[in-house]
């Protein structure tokens, strides 16, 4: 994975817009949307967390390990724009 950057703005709606050096993404949202994705996808890691543990095949916990990570660093990238926006 590359290095990522983010860019937030701090005008309503809110971008959030996410640079890797190649491609960028620019998602622009209210406050409600914001935390609607923000329940979203704590929803869908915790519920990722909850099948890791119950699976016992290896090749698919590692692709559920690997969708957690990268629901992790989303949500990293979405909290850290909630903070340098404030």
């Amino acid at each position: 994975h590359g290095a990522y950057r983010l860019i937030a703005g701090c005008i309503a709606p809110r971008v959030i817009a996410i640079v890797d050096g190649r491609n960028a993404m620019e998602l622009r949202l209210t406050d409600p949307e914001k935390q609607l994705l923000l329940e979203i996808l704590q929803e869908r890691h915790s519920s990722l967390i909850h099948e890791i543990a119950r699976t016992d095949h290896r090749d698919y916990k590692h692709e559920l390990q690997q969708r957690c990570s990268e629901i992790e660093g989303i949500l990293k990238k979405v909290q850290v724009e909630e903070l340098v926006s404030v």
